[in-house]
């Protein structure tokens, strides 16, 4: 009999192990999935409606068929969190629907051109692309305020 009770125990404690474990795996696998959402790329506004609201605006002519504008695309992303930080509003034109392709031809932008505008929706400048990010931001920022310190 003590034998018995002996391994009941044990079968009990190796299985609050295992119940453990797996809630622990469990919790971990949650947690991972959380990290990678946060990390997912935000999308950006294609409402090219918003040019000339009041806030200053880039918009980028992009074809996704395009290489440059996928490397463009990438110097955007890698400077956007600096640029939205000074309210400077970020959009798409998406050259392969027929609003974006008349926005970018009516502002003789190419795929991977970066079209800056104040908040009036003056077009200020057209930075032929692609570029890296610092000389994007660089060259943004020039745009809205050209009497600017280059940045180093």
């Amino acid at each position: 009999m003590p034998q018995d009770q002996n391994q009941t125990g044990h079968d009990q404690r190796r299985q609050r192990w295992r119940t453990l474990a797996g809630l622990l795996v469990t919790l971990g696998v949650i947690a991972l999935l959380v990290v990678m959402w946060q990390s997912l790329p935000r999308g950006y506004s294609t409402d090219l409606s918003l040019v000339g609201n009041g806030q200053a605006t880039v918009v980028l002519a992009h074809d996704d068929h395009r290489v440059a504008s996928d490397e463009q695309m990438a110097a955007l992303n890698e400077i956007r969190d600096g640029l939205e930080a000074r309210g400077i509003q970020l959009l798409v034109a998406n050259m392969r629907v027929e609003q974006g392709a008349a926005f970018a031809g009516a502002h003789g932008a190419s795929p991977a051109d970066v079209l800056v505008f104040d908040g009036n929706g003056s077009l200020l400048a057209r930075i032929r692309g692609p570029l890296s990010g610092p000389q994007l931001r660089q060259q943004v920022l020039t745009a809205l305020d050209p009497a600017q310190e280059p940045l180093e």
